[in-house]
């Protein structure tokens, strides 16, 4: 999926600005990640949605009874990866300072502490649609626990390393150093 890739990608960014101790970046690094995963994701549901049945042919044999469910399926739980951009993103970003327990229990109460009761529950009347059902719903639910998380939880006081901030001297001598001998 794209989101992964995005999430990863906003990860390593989020990390080197962490590093530089350059957190307006941090937040624009996210911010970007957000909005990225859900343009491209959402233009990649809306092409699934509107070729639908000649995706599933590609994938499915011709007049197979499994179209007709994989379409209502595809109808019922696609949107729902559209949220996955804020979670992945949110995610990477937190992640990038070594903050990496409350994503994993977000996304563990996400897909076992909601996923599971929720189907469990309502498959009694609505049969296999209380499984397709649990997916969006999980995924909003990880969505809402990720933002708030990255709004208000103590990830920004996490550091992986404990080390003294290198004064801009020695940065800027390094700079001059790894400048010189790219010309040589």
């Amino acid at each position: 999926m794209p989101t992964m890739a995005i999430g990863a990608s906003v990860s390593s960014m989020a990390a080197q600005n962490v590093g530089a101790r350059r957190w307006d970046r941090v937040e624009q690094v996210a911010r970007a990640g957000v909005i990225s995963g859900l343009v491209i994701t959402g233009a990649v549901a809306l092409l699934l949605y509107a070729f639908n049945a000649e995706v599933l042919g590609v994938l499915l044999p011709a007049r197979s009874p499994a179209i007709a469910l994989a379409a209502h399926i595809n109808q019922t739980v696609l949107w729902g990866f559209v949220l996955f951009s804020v979670t992945f993103s949110l995610s990477g970003v937190v992640r990038s300072t070594g903050a990496v327990w409350w994503p994993l229990a977000i996304m563990i109460v996400s897909m076992i502490g909601v996923r599971i009761p929720f189907a469990s529950y309502f498959s009694q009347t609505w049969g296999a649609d209380a499984i397709w059902w649990s997916f969006p719903l999980g995924t909003i639910t990880s969505a809402v626990l990720t933002t708030l998380y990255y709004r208000f939880g103590g990830w920004r006081r996490v550091h992986m390393l404990e080390e003294a901030p290198a004064d801009s001297d020695s940065i800027d001598a390094v700079a001059e150093s790894e400048a010189a001998a790219a010309k040589s």
